[in-house]
């Protein structure tokens, strides 16, 4: 576009060149005067077009320059979310870890404390009619998973009312 508007002054400023060599060769007197008159309002509005020009061409530069300001903070804004997507997986990863370690200490305390004793373990073997190895088992088992308690009670029930 620079090379178009620069090309339009090159020929406007060769035109006025042109008129004023023109007019100069006229012939003398009286025209000569009016001559070099025309020459002047042609420099003039030769002068004026290159201003239009050198405007247009600052005006051109300063939007291209506005849109690359623009992409540019598209890019930072992108580049930014990016990262906080990023870090906010990394930090899920991260809860989801201590989760489950926090989880698994929770289940292992839980399971030291409730290890069955051997007493337990003969009882339990008595009452559901399994060897000591399953009845240990199935007491390590509702140690560590409380719900399996509720089962465990039916499965009792069911035993003793078949029994």
């Amino acid at each position: 576009m620079e090379r178009q508007l620069a090309g339009r002054s090159q020929a406007a400023a060769q035109g006025a060149e042109a008129e004023r060599n023109r007019l100069l060769a006229g012939s003398g007197g009286a025209t000569a005067g009016g001559a070099l008159l025309g020459a002047q309002l042609a420099e003039e509005e030769r002068q004026r077009a290159e201003e239009r020009i050198s405007t247009d061409i600052m005006s051109a530069d300063l939007q291209r320059k506005r849109q690359q300001e623009e992409e540019i903070r598209a890019l930072q804004a992108a580049e930014g979310q990016r990262q906080a997507e990023a870090q906010a997986a990394a930090g899920a990863i991260v809860g989801a870890g201590i989760e489950a370690g926090a989880t698994t200490a929770a289940q292992e305390r839980l399971f030291a404390l409730r290890k069955p004793s051997e007493q337990s373990v003969q009882a339990y073997s008595k009452i559901l009619g399994v060897s000591p190895d399953e009845a240990r088992g199935y007491l390590e088992f509702a140690a560590t998973n409380p719900e399996a308690f509720k089962y465990q009670d039916m499965i009792m029930g069911k035993r003793a009312g078949g029994q």
